[in-house]
């Protein structure tokens, strides 16, 4: 217990969390200090809910190689933060912007867990914690290599022979096995189980290191780089393409196949040793179990013409849905590495309640709200704000915002909310990756009949995955002849589906190629054209030069 991952990593994890507890207030007590901050917005920062996503913000980008206090310094250095509505939101905005792809805990030793800066008391204590804790990860490697698990086998295959081979393996089992003992997990089968609760950012770092070490994550810099939601768009994406793909019937057409040859080389026989059977009754037993058997085969050749047809139409979804599914398996990983669990949706709330829960409160901010005739209306003849009454009149007039539950128009009374002062990109998200749809009046016209939308049910909705996506099923049995008709039925809209996909990008890739065609063509005419005027000028330029000599 004493040499457990969980005591000497447990004890370093949480040693290092007491000395970065209020390290973030201290370096903004500084920077307030040197000038760079003033009190009042050293005084907004401190009363900020947020600020602990600022703190985790920073040691994330600790763990990743960067200098906190520097980043901290820089992101406050830059345009002023007094008309901030949340300035934690924007220095957290200022970091991830100028550390995009840059924000990946890389543990190249366990000593980087130790905060900079740290007592050297308080470090050295530390430096033992990380070095006993890299001797129980040798130690638990060496024990999986001589027993490996299931779960080790399944991400790393059988302990090698080769030495340099094996010293390799167990260094990648024994960060899992280490990290497995951190949390207390004891799965057979799953390596690392769920991702940390957000927050723990050690532990998250930890979680990271043992994925990459098992080869379970597949993301690069691009997944490093997104949001939550982006990534959790690709995962979706993912999900839906999934929910039509044909049964997996890959096991079934090998177990149909070795009993069609059977029942043949059964009917063979049978027949052959009824030829030379001298006692009649036996021969005619034996001619009748040969033709059942033939009859047998017979059926199997059918049932295998469906399964090969299956197995074909799923060979044609897997294929045209590999780009989407590899994304959302990389963002997935992605997502896990930063301690979010994609299945959770214990936190995901719906747009109608999201909207009906925004209306509430703007009602009640409305009622609170106590209206000074000043800030609504100007009486200077250069304002051409309207008045409540304008305001009141085009609001009805307007067209209602569903994805906000707001009229079109400017509220007057939350004027102070249109200052030109704000730097709303420094709160929000940049509005050029912005990707939610436009109101109506917004949207582009359809460039082809694939662009909009169309009344054909979309298959990835009406779909539902099919038992065997996740499990598979039990080898040795036919399916029943009503099971056999939906495999059928299902292949057959799975191929429906993908040769309109094909036909759609066909088309649109002659559009494309037309339309390229015409712009090259229409880019030719246009420099003939000005070919021909240079000509044209050049002549009658000769013409005055000559008129001018004579």
């Amino acid at each position: 217990e004493a040499r457990s991952g969980q005591t000497q990593l447990g004890q370093l994890i949480d040693h290092a969390e007491q000395l970065t507890a209020g390290r973030t207030a201290a370096q903004l007590d500084d920077l307030t200090s040197s000038g760079v901050l003033t009190a009042e917005q050293r005084a907004a920062l401190a009363a900020d809910d947020e600020m602990w996503s600022l703190e985790r913000l920073l040691r994330t980008a600790e763990l990743a190689g960067h200098d906190p206090a520097a980043v901290l310094a820089h992101a406050a250095s830059g345009r002023s933060l007094d008309d901030a509505v949340h300035p934690t939101a924007v220095l957290h905005k200022r970091i991830t912007t100028v550390l995009a792809g840059r924000l990946t805990p890389e543990l190249t030793d366990l000593r980087d867990l130790i905060p900079r800066g740290a007592p050297e008391d308080s470090r050295q204590w530390m430096e033992d914690r990380a070095d006993a804790a890299e001797d129980r990860r040798r130690e638990l490697g060496a024990e999986l290599a001589a027993q490996p698990p299931e779960w080790a086998i399944e991400a790393l295959g059988a302990p090698p022979e080769d030495a340099v081979a094996a010293a390799e393996w167990e260094h990648q089992a024994g960060a899992a096995g280490l990290y497995r003992e951190l949390v207390g997990y004891d799965n057979d089968v799953d390596p690392l189980g769920a991702a940390p609760a957000a927050g723990l950012t050690e532990k998250a770092a930890l979680f990271r290191g043992a994925h990459v070490e098992l080869g379970l994550i597949d993301a690069g810099s691009e997944e490093a780089g997104m949001s939550e939601g982006q990534l959790r768009a690709r995962v979706v994406a993912a999900q839906r393409e999934e929910r039509w793909a044909p049964a997996a019937v890959g096991g079934e057409l090998d177990d149909a196949s070795q009993q069609e040859q059977q029942r043949r080389n059964d009917a063979a026989i049978w027949a052959a040793r009824a030829d030379t059977e001298t006692d009649p009754a036996q021969a005619d037993r034996l001619r009748a179990d040969a033709a059942a058997a033939a009859l047998e085969a017979d059926s199997l050749t059918a049932h295998l013409a469906v399964l090969e047809m299956a197995d074909e139409a799923r060979t044609m979804h897997l294929t045209d849905t590999a780009v989407t599914r590899d994304l959302g398996e990389r963002s997935g990983g992605e997502l896990r590495a930063r301690g979010i669990d994609v299945h959770d949706r214990s936190d995901r709330v719906t747009a109608e309640e999201w909207l009906t829960a925004h209306r509430a409160a703007q009602a009640e901010d409305d009622q609170r709200t106590e209206i000074d005739e000043n800030e609504v209306s100007d009486t200077r003849a250069d304002d051409t704000r309207p008045g409540p009454a304008d305001a009141q009149a085009d609001a009805q007039a307007a067209p209602v915002d569903e994805r906000c539950g707001q009229t079109a128009v400017p509220d007057p009374r939350r004027d102070d909310d249109q200052r030109p002062e704000v730097d709303e990109h420094e709160v929000y998200d940049d509005p050029d990756t912005d990707t939610r749809p436009a109101p109506d009046d917004e949207q582009p016209a359809p460039v082809d009949g694939h662009a909009g939308e169309t009344a054909v049910p979309d298959i990835r909705e009406t779909a539902t995955p099919h038992p065997t996506e996740r499990t598979d099923p039990p080898r040795g049995s036919m399916r029943a002849p009503d099971e056999t008709a939906a495999v059928v039925a299902r292949a057959q809209d799975a191929v429906a589906e993908v040769q309109n996909r094909r036909a759609a990008d066909a088309e649109r890739a002659a559009a494309e190629t037309a339309e390229a065609t015409e712009t090259a063509r229409a880019d030719t005419l246009t420099r003939w054209a000005e070919d021909d005027r240079g000509d044209e000028q050049q002549e009658r330029d000769r013409d005055d030069q000559l008129v001018m000599e004579r």
